[in-house]
């Protein structure tokens, strides 16, 4: 949806019931009509009303402080514009001024877009996290190849199966490199172990 679209939309849909008596906030009603501008939602949350006069942007905005929507005023070139930026605030307006059609399109985006942040969110700490194993793995495979290069003995069974499975498999977690021993082993058991592996690579290395 185009952002002209849009206001389009809620500009028919008040002018449509203006002509209704005791229409809530007329005042604020033909003032968008004639005056206003909402982008589309799916890009930004912003409501504005442009005016020559400054007295009247300041009226406006007046009037939408006094209905609880947080609004200010700012110059552009030759003109005064009264914005808001919230959408829960734009939201409220568009209930205010009876556009229920384009309230419901409003709320439908804004929890698509909620949704769709959270899965971005989700997705970054998810690829985070996986980059954070692969690094870890990778100095755990130096570490590994570097003992095991000096003598197989060096390690304990148990550090030796577990170095053995890290570098078979490079991709695992913690937790799925426990899983892979009778019985399985906690995270905590794994890390420590792992640690161990470093220590013994340190102090090898100190000897050379």
């Amino acid at each position: 949806m185009k952002p002209e679209n849009f206001t389009n939309k809620v500009k028919l849909e008040i002018s449509e019931q203006l002509g209704a008596e005791n229409f809530p906030q007329k005042y604020l009603a033909e003032a968008f009509v004639k005056n206003g501008y909402i982008t589309d939602p799916t890009k930004a949350y912003h409501l504005e009303f442009v005016f020559k006069d400054v007295a009247e942007a300041q009226k406006i905005s007046e009037t939408l402080k006094a209905l609880g929507i947080k609004a200010k005023v700012i110059q552009r070139k030759n003109y005064y514009i009264t914005y808001v930026k919230d959408g829960e605030h734009i939201a409220d307006f568009l209930g205010i001024v009876v556009a229920h059609n384009a309230l419901m399109d409003f709320y439908n985006i804004r929890i698509l877009k909620d949704i769709s942040g959270k899965v971005n969110r989700k997705v970054n700490l998810e690829t985070a996290n996986i980059n954070k194993t692969i690094s870890a793995a990778l100095v755990q495979e130096e570490d590994i190849k570097f003992i095991l290069a000096q003598s197989k003995n060096v390690l304990s069974p148990q550090l030796k199966e577990l170095a053995l499975n890290r570098i078979n498999n490079m991709d695992a977690t913690l937790k799925e490199l426990g899983e892979m021993f009778t019985p399985p082993l906690s995270k905590s058991c794994v890390n420590h172990r792992l640690r161990k592996i470093k220590q013994v690579a340190e102090q090898i290395r100190k000897t050379k």
